[in-house]
Parts: structure tokens; C-alpha cells; sequence
């Protein structure tokens, strides 16, 4: 099945406003970027913005492309928790620096760049992992979820380390030298393994 996403941008005076939408879901609003921020991907190879509550990770590759990770997140009045969900999509570095560099009202429509590539994951520390690796049960469901997450171009390493928690780990993403998100795959429900899950919290 395509997963690519379809990206919507427009532009005003002094920003490039984005929208996505996915088989999935599609973003609750726009996603409003500075073009001078964006014009700073032709020095600056990772650039953090933020909008309202949400906020957005990006990447220029050597590949003549931008991923950009988007957080869409919202703030539960109740309680003052945050909620969302997260979005990532590759763009093509020049026509976007072009619509950057506009000054008129522009308005792209384009799709992800599709892509599959996951990045290399490297246990730091190992009594955890010779726990899990002595669990027929557990080692199992940590293949199958270490194969079904992780899966973000940009990130070069993921980093694996001891965590307090049984059979679980403090992670770490790198990109090239820099580290990106931290937080923890943890192994939830261990009081019947064979029904345990595991689940990423940053």
C-alpha cells in the first residue's frame, strides 16, 4: 500500500503555511514555518520551529531533500495534558526552498517522497537485552515491534540503553552526531507475558 502523504503548502508575507493529509487522518490545521527558517536548511542541516502547541523537526539530507517530522498536538482543558500524534514526510529541498523564497502568494501541492528505510539500532548496554534474548516470549514481541517503529529516514542510530523497567530500554535517537528525541520502550502488562505489550514513551 502507498503510505505517502499528501502535503499542501501556501504562502504569505513572511511564512509558508502546511497542511497534510494521509489514508490515515489529515492535520487539524496549518502548520505555520518563518521562510526565513526555512531558508536557513541551505547552511543549517537540522532546524527545530515551533507553532501554537505543535512544533516540527528539520532535516536537510544529502539527497537534495527535507524530511520534516511534525508534532500535532493539542492541550486537554480539563487537566492541562497534551495529546497528539506525529507526522513525517520528505520533500524535495529545492522546490520548497524556491516557494521559501517567494514573494507572492504561492500555493504547492506535492506527495511525500516515499521511503523505507529504517536505521540502525544499537543495544549500548546488554543485561536488559540478555533478559529478553533468554525469553522465547518476549524476545519475539520486541523484534516485531523494534520492526514496526523506528522507521524515520533522518535517524541514523537509534541508541538502546538499560532501563529500571524488566525486559525494557531508555533509548535515544541520533542523527549523524546530534541526538534527537529521547524515551523509553517499555514492556507494559509483564504480569502475563504472553499478553505484554511493548510501547514507545518520549
Amino acid at each position: 500500500m502507498d503510505n505517502r502523504v499528501l502535503i499542501k503548502a501556501s504562502t504569505t508575507e513572511n511564512s509558508v503555511c502546511f497542511r497534510t493529509i494521509s489514508r490515515e487522518r489529515k492535520s487539524p490545521r496549518g502548520f505555520y514555518i518563518l521562510k526565513s527558517n526555512l531558508l536557513r536548511l541551505r547552511q543549517e542541516s537540522y532546524i527545530v520551529v515551533s507553532d501554537i502547541y505543535c512544533f516540527a523537526e528539520l532535516y536537510r539530507e544529502t539527497n537534495a531533500r527535507v524530511t520534516i517530522r511534525f508534532y500535532w498536538l493539542r492541550e486537554n482543558t480539563c487537566n492541562g495534558d497534551m495529546s497528539g500524534w506525529n507526522q513525517t514526510v520528505s520533500l524535495p529541498l529545492a522546490p520548497l526552498l524556491d516557494l521559501a523564497e517567494c514573494g507572492d502568494t504561492e500555493k504547492w501541492r506535492v506527495l511525500s517522497i516515499k521511503d523505507t528505510f529504517s536505521p540502525r539500532i544499537v543495544f549500548m548496554d546488554h543485561r536488559n537485552l540478555r533478559d529478553v534474548v533468554a525469553n522465547v516470549t518476549v524476545r519475539r514481541k520486541l523484534a516485531r515491534f523494534l520492526s514496526r517503529n523506528f522507521r524515520y529516514r533522518n535517524v541514523t542510530e537509534i541508541r538502546m540503553f538499560n532501563d529500571f523497567v524488566p525486559y525494557s530500554f531508555f533509548f535515544r535517537e541520533m542523527i549523524g552526531e546530534q541526538s534527537g528525541i529521547c524515551g523509553g520502550v517499555i514492556l507494559h502488562g509483564q504480569n502475563d507475558l504472553k499478553t505484554a505489550k511493548y510501547s514507545i514513551h518520549t
